[in-house]
């Protein structure tokens, strides 16, 4: 055999053993079998959605910000979009009409929803049209939830409409003093939580300086003019009390936004929504405090007068935008790590 031959055979040689290098690294990668293989498989598609956004911008079109319409058989579910831009989940409301805000659109995009509904959860894929409506919005019909590929979103990658956040642990014995001391002769779980919830509306303080105080001991002992300082104190109070916390973070629109920060707290086998910014706590027809998802569906139950701490031209202010961020369904969770 000649040299050139040899030289022929010699290269193509090296390419076969380089394309199956190739191939065995992206079996590695892709299988399903191997426990890295999600993450691989998430960041191809991410790279992929990138390069269509920039595709569709070389086409003259507008990729962005826009909001998922729809409406799905279960009323009051919870439903996110998997890689949300935002962290923005949404409730449905009574008859399962629901607003997920601030997903990437461009044309032909894909979301996978996650909805669920009494602890269930269901994978329902969603396109995208290729023009939006007026206000960037696309309306995807009916959903229905028996028809999703169940899912445990506790094992899924992209779920980002919870946030977790440090829990000063370091002060957790003075907090500890501070729940005894405010719960002290009180029996039931709602005595003690309405106990703490009337204790740290005490310290709005309107003359506070700063966003924020430099720790939690310093919203507790000198106040703070925020929601965000206060709903954190009483979290971490319930928190060290024994309680499993949440607080969640809603908005009444995605334009001109207000928003407003609260907690809910699990005991009796359900969640149960506080305000201690302004004290109010919100009870259903039962006479119990009612959850997030349940002020979601019956906003009569934000009444003006359970903020009376407030004076008139206070409330009137509040009231002017609260209702709507109950009722829009949009919300951001965060849990301590």
């Amino acid at each position: 055999m000649d040299e050139g031959k040899k030289r022929k055979l010699s290269r193509l040689k090296i390419a076969l053993l380089s394309a199956t290098a190739l191939l065995l690294v992206l079996l590695v990668l892709f299988l399903p079998l191997f426990p890295w293989s999600a993450r691989s498989h998430r960041w191809l598609n991410r790279m992929m959605v990138k390069a269509r956004i920039q595709l569709s911008q070389w086409r003259g079109h507008d990729p962005g910000l826009a909001a998922i319409r729809g409406r799905v058989n279960v009323s009051g579910a919870h439903i996110e979009a998997i890689d949300s831009a935002s962290g923005w989940a949404a409730v449905a409301d009574g008859e399962g009409r629901f607003t997920l805000p601030d997903v990437m659109w461009y044309p032909g995009a894909s979301f996978d929803l996650i909805v669920t509904n009494e602890g269930r959860h269901a994978r329902l894929k969603v396109v995208a049209p290729d023009h939006l409506a007026e206000g960037r919005t696309f309306d995807v019909g009916e959903l229905e939830f028996e028809k999703g590929e169940p899912v445990d979103v506790n094992e899924m990658m992209g779920v980002n409409s919870i946030s977790y956040r440090d829990y000063d642990s370091a002060n957790a014995a003075y907090y500890r003093d501070v729940f005894d001391c405010v719960t002290e002769g009180k029996n039931s779980d709602e005595e003690k939580l309405e106990a703490l919830n009337r204790f740290v509306a005490t310290k709005l303080n309107y003359e506070a300086k700063g966003r924020e105080s430099s720790s939690l001991r310093g919203t507790i002992e000198r106040g703070s003019k925020y929601c965000g300082p206060l709903v954190l104190a009483f979290a971490t109070v319930a928190k060290v009390g024994g309680y499993r916390v949440r607080v969640i973070d809603i908005v009444d629109n995605l334009k001109d936004v207000n928003s407003h920060q609260l907690v809910e707290v699990h005991y009796a086998e359900g969640w149960h929504l506080y305000d201690p910014t302004y004290g109010a706590i919100f009870k259903n027809k039962d006479g119990r405090v009612a959850s997030y998802r349940e002020i979601r569906l019956d906003t009569s139950l934000v009444r003006e007068e359970l903020f009376a701490s407030l004076d008139k031209e206070a409330r009137s202010k509040l009231f002017k935008w609260l209702p709507a961020a109950y009722g829009s369904g949009f919300h951001h969770f965060y849990y301590f790590r």
